[in-house]
């Protein structure tokens, strides 16, 4: 036999039997994190493309189906053969804001060639410590339509208990999480969705959170059961089944971040594959003009359980009271929120008459209190759902540039943008077309009822924030389960900040929790840029937490979770600004008290100053103060009531002033 003959029957002989790991004729690839832990396995299986991740041995995602379904062809299915046609490695930071201010990018890179009979098609692939992620590139330069039902299907191991909440519309991510036992998935009617990040628990000490990120004109995903613990992922807001898509496809990348909550939490795998900011979009060419802050706030807190456009603290003549609540607190923003532009208001002047030299006027008085002022308006005229005809949008290039250019002139730094209310391709587009923009002009935007974020903060930072959660907006119409306040920080927030809006005094709006959980939330949940307080400014400023409140940071220099959290039940987080800790604890459970031993040995090396903010065994509606020193040798005793939690703030300054 000639050489030649005898390699060729050698080379199928490899491809057909699967025995190797990552040549150009394999029909498995494998590929590990930097540090061996985690690995993904992709590989042609009976002709079909599957996936497959584990984490130092133990399986995290069984071997499922991958592929996609474009003009009626499906690929990942009856693939001839894989090959590994690049590899790489990726190694390097940059600066962050959210739970931690320097973000780490390592991990080992492939680029697979699916080969099928009608052409071929590429799987980027991305294997961290702490999890992986892929996408799927096509090539072409036509139109094609994408079905908005994947092929792939994510096997869960058996025994996980998944945290979701049920709903096929996710107009803007407003649900609950609860846990349901993967084998208890149903598979039929509403409650086969679920919104993405999904969280599972693996083991005592292993999750999973599966969510998506980039490719941000591509519409938002949902994952649907299908039996026998296989979840798929499903496009939302489509036409007809499926959407249209002009040139090479790319779809987001698919996130699966691996380990413990504390692994979880600090992630950067959404942001990693992120595109970076292109600093030439910004206004400068720089992003310096970029600043978190907390921000004072009076729509929730003056609104009533059937509230309108309007509420009374959109009134003219209590504007400049809240800038000076706001400088009182050492707020850096105050938020002019919806109602601002009706006429009873008493914004109007001029003529014609407009709201814009009242608005210029409180951005001059605010400047002198250090205070930076922000300002609502809906997306679109009339929404949500021509509900307000009055409303004047920012849907078109022309609106949002008089829009901006009003604010610019008056001296506002940011908008606050509602009611988008979908991820369609169409709405999606809005998104991108209106933070640009705002980028171009050198304004912060606050995305309100809008989708899960998907790393969009990386590419334009002025992003300060987006709501797509069920936050304290709720406490308004119906009760928060205390669960939830332990369960938002292991959930939704994973998949990017949150704009919860935390931290009540008011007992007819807090649902039975505690004062001391109310100042925790402020702690635990993630904004990320901006922090907007829910309740009434005089409030906070006549409280026990006055001091505190006045010194608790947007964006962290480190997190920490703490041992003993669990999801739904405790939330324990020990955040760090510069040399100062910040521990905030949450007792998510409705009916028991909780004893907390925190163990501060994650401090560094001196004496610390304590304040402990925490509970009233006798009333939740208070706050008891009290004073301390302590070392990294030391812990403290927490004792909590059921919705109860605590705030211990350490640090080798000066601790905050009391009332």
């Amino acid at each position: 036999m000639n050489s030649r003959l005898q390699n060729k029957l050698i080379r199928g002989l490899l491809a057909a039997f699967a025995i190797t790991e990552t040549s150009v004729w394999s029909q498995t690839v494998t590929t590990t994190s930097p540090d061996g832990s985690v690995e993904a396995t992709v590989e042609n299986v009976d002709s079909n493309l599957k996936f497959s991740l584990t984490c130092s041995g133990v399986t995290i995602l069984e071997p499922g189906q991958l592929g996609l379904t474009i003009n009626g062809q499906d690929f990942g299915k009856g693939i001839s053969s894989l090959s590994e046609t690049a590899s790489g490695a990726e190694n390097d930071s940059y600066p962050w804001r959210g739970v931690k201010s320097t973000a780490v990018n390592r991990c080992n890179t492939r680029e697979i060639t699916v080969s099928e009979p009608d052409g071929n098609w590429t799987m980027e692939l991305k294997v961290f410590n702490d999890g992986a992620a892929y996408r799927f590139v096509f090539p072409g330069s036509d139109t094609r339509s994408i079905s908005q039902n994947e092929l792939t299907r994510w096997k869960i191991p058996a025994g996980s208990d998944l945290w979701f909440y049920r709903a096929y519309d996710t107009a803007s991510y407003e649900g609950i999480y609860n846990k349901t036992a993967v084998k208890n998935l149903s598979t039929g009617g509403g409650e086969k969705w679920m919104p993405l990040p999904l969280v599972a628990k693996l083991s005592d000490d292993l999750y999973l959170c599966i969510s998506e990120s980039g490719e941000y004109l591509y519409p938002g995903s949902i994952a649907g059961a299908m039996g026998n613990r296989e979840i798929m992922p499903r496009i939302k807001n489509t036409t007809n089944n499926s959407f249209s898509w002009d040139g090479e496809i790319r779809t987001p990348w698919r996130t699966f971040m691996v380990g413990d909550l504390n692994a979880l939490v600090n992630s950067d795998i959404i942001h990693n594959v992120a595109p970076p900011a292109d600093l030439s979009k910004f206004k400068k060419g720089h992003t310096d003009w970029i600043k978190p802050g907390r921000c004072g706030w009076t729509w929730w807190s003056t609104a009533t359980p059937s509230v309108s456009a309007g509420t009374p603290g959109m009134d003219w003549d209590r504007q400049k009271g809240y800038v000076d609540h706001a400088a009182t607190l050492g707020f850096e923003y105050y938020l002019v929120d919806e109602g601002w532009e009706e006429p009873a208001k008493g914004w109007l002047t001029g003529t014609p008459a407009t709201p814009w030299a009242r608005l210029k006027e409180l951005c001059d008085y605010a400047d002198t209190k250090g205070v930076k002022i922000m300002v609502w308006r809906a997306w679109q005229d009339g929404a949500p759902n021509n509900k307000w005809p009055s409303r004047i949008g920012v849907e078109t290039f022309t609106q949002r540039e008089e829009f901006f250019n009003h604010l610019i002139t008056a001296g506002v730094v940011g908008a606050k943008i509602d009611f988008m209310d979908s991820e369609s391709k169409e709405r999606l587009q809005f998104y991108h077309d209106c933070i640009e923009h705002a980028a171009q002009k050198g304004l912060m935007i606050n995305f309100h009822g809008s989708n899960k974020p998907r790393g969009e903060s990386r590419t334009w930072p002025n992003e300060i924030c987006r709501e797509g959660i069920y936050g304290m907006e709720f406490e308004i119409w119906r009760d928060l389960p205390s669960a939830w306040y332990s369960t938002v920080p292991f959930t939704r927030l994973l998949a990017g900040h949150g704009d919860f809006t935390p931290t009540s005094f008011n007992p007819d709006r807090i649902s039975g929790t505690s004062f001391a959980l109310q100042l925790a939330a402020s702690i635990v949940t993630t904004s990320g840029g901006i922090l907007c307080f829910a309740d009434d400014m005089d409030t906070y400023i006549n409280s026990k937490a006055f001091g505190i409140i006045k010194k608790i940071p947007v964006a962290w220099d480190e997190t920490i979770v703490l041992p003993g959290s669990e999801i739904g039940e405790t939330a324990a987080f020990a955040r760090r600004k510069g040399n100062d800790w910040y521990i905030g604890i949450i007792n998510g459970n409705a009916t028991n008290t909780k004893s907390y031993t925190l163990d501060l040995s994650f401090l560094g090396t001196g004496t610390y100053k304590s304040a402990i903010y925490k509970d009233n065994m006798d009333t939740a509606n208070d706050l008891i103060h009290i004073e301390g020193t302590h070392s990294a040798t030391d812990t403290i005793e927490v004792e909590m009531r059921a919705k109860g939690g605590c705030v211990i703030y350490l640090t080798k300054e000066t601790l905050p002033e009391k009332i």
